[in-house]
Formats: C-alpha cells, structure tokens, sequence
C-alpha cells in the first residue's frame, strides 16, 4: 500500500480512507469503498480519487461544504472512473492477440452490429444471444446515445450538406444509416454500392458520389500502408455510403 498513502483494505474489498483535522469540530474521516478486489484497479481508483480529494478537504476544513458533500462528490468520482475501467478492460478483451479470439470477438461484434440495425438500438435482446454479444450491445448503445457521438454525427453531417439546421427527424435518418452502415462493414459487405443503389440518382449533388468514393478510396490506400485494419477501411467506405445517399436523397426531394 505504500504507493497510495489512502488505500486500505479491511476486509476483502479495497477502501479509500483520508482524515483531516477542522479546528472548530475536530478530526473529518471520509471513508469509502471502492467496489473492487483488483489491486490495480484500486490503485487507479484511489489515485483519481485522492488527486480530486485536496480540494474536496480544504473545502470542508473551511466550512464551505460539509463532510456528507464531499463525500457524494467523491463517491461520483468513484463510479465514473469505475464505469471507465469497465469500458477499457471491454476494448483490451475485443482486441486480443489470439487471432482464434479476435475472430470470435469480430463475429460477436458484427452480430452486434446486425441485430441493433434490424431491431432498434433499445430492442430487447433475444436470450439465444451469448454473453458477448449483449456486452457488444451494451458497448454500442453507450456509444450511440452519448454526446460525442451526438455532435460528431451532426457535424459531418452539416460538412457535408451545407446545412445549419438538423432536425430530429433528419437526425434519426442519418443515425439509421450510420447504424446500417456500421452492420454492413462488420458484416463484410460493400456499403456505398448497397446503399447508394437504393437513392435516386441526382444530377447536381453537391459532392458527387464517385468524388467522395474516390477520396475515401485514396485515403484508404494511405492508411493501409500504416497498417490499418480491412475491417476499419470499410467502415471509412461505409461513411462515404451514408452520407452519399443523404445527399442524394436530399436532393432528389429538392
């Protein structure tokens, strides 16, 4: 334990512990759990906690916040980074160095992939499904519902249309394709053919879909040289397929 002063262990499951002195009530002891057997886990959980903990006790020691605050406050701090461990020990089993594994971990994910974009993101996951694939799910609905993926959806998406304003409709539109898109590169499909011969051919889009497939297709040969996966090449392919038929589609309604 003497790498973090703060880090005990009383029982079976790891704590964090910190005592202060406030002259006007005397000693503050905040104790709390940290949710984990794994040693090095409770080293990364105790060493976020007590970076965050020097303003938390000077806030206490000063009568700014009481005890019960702090403690929530850190408490919080605790599930965040736990939630974060989870999601990484999740990437670290999903890119395994045992090519039999990583196969099995791929085919898990594309039928991830394949049942979000045939049933919904918050469908109800049939039991057949295994245990891998419902963690695949849960990864991806994370994925799906938070603001980073939110505001990057809708800045492409207005790179390449020109358009300010996204409503909730074209919104739900464009995350359909990504969904879609997305399935049919795990699968092993070719997207920008599947879903660009759906659209109604335009004669004045505003990017062509040949110059955009062109580019992703020159981008590609640069990224295979720094050995960037096939399945991650597709997937850049599939990108162009979305927002090849937004485009095309927008302007067939125009």
């Amino acid at each position: 334990m003497n790498t973090q002063p703060h880090l005990s262990k009383p029982g079976d499951v790891y704590q964090w512990r910190c005592k202060t002195r406030r002259f006007s009530t005397g000693n503050i002891d905040i104790k709390l759990s940290l949710g984990t057997t794994d040693r090095q886990h409770a080293l990364i959980l105790a060493r976020k906690v007590s970076a965050e903990s020097d303003m938390i006790m000077e806030q206490i020691v000063g009568s700014r916040i009481t005890p019960e605050h702090g403690r929530a406050f850190l408490s919080e701090v605790i599930r965040k980074e736990r939630a974060k461990i989870a999601q990484l020990g999740m990437f670290s089993r999903v890119d395994s160095l045992d090519p039999d594994d990583d196969a099995r971990h791929d085919a898990a994910m594309a039928e991830a992939w394949q049942r979000i974009s045939s049933h919904g993101i918050n469908h109800n996951v049939s039991e057949e499904a295994s245990d891998l694939v419902r963690d695949n799910i849960d990864l991806i609905r994370s994925d799906l519902s938070s603001h980073a993926r939110k505001q990057a959806l809708k800045r492409v998406y207005q790179e390449q249309t020109g358009q300010d304003q996204l409503s909730a409709l074209e919104y739900m539109q464009v995350m359909d394709l990504f969904v879609s898109g997305k399935a049919k590169a795990w699968a092993g499909e070719a997207p920008t053919e599947v879903l660009t011969a759906k659209a109604k051919p335009s004669s004045t889009p505003s990017l062509p879909p040949s110059t955009l497939r062109a580019i992703v297709e020159r981008m590609n040969t640069i990224k295979r040289t720094e050995g960037i996966e096939e399945k991650t090449l597709r997937q850049y392919l599939s990108f162009a397929a979305l927002f090849t038929k937004l485009e095309m589609t927008r302007s067939a309604a125009r």
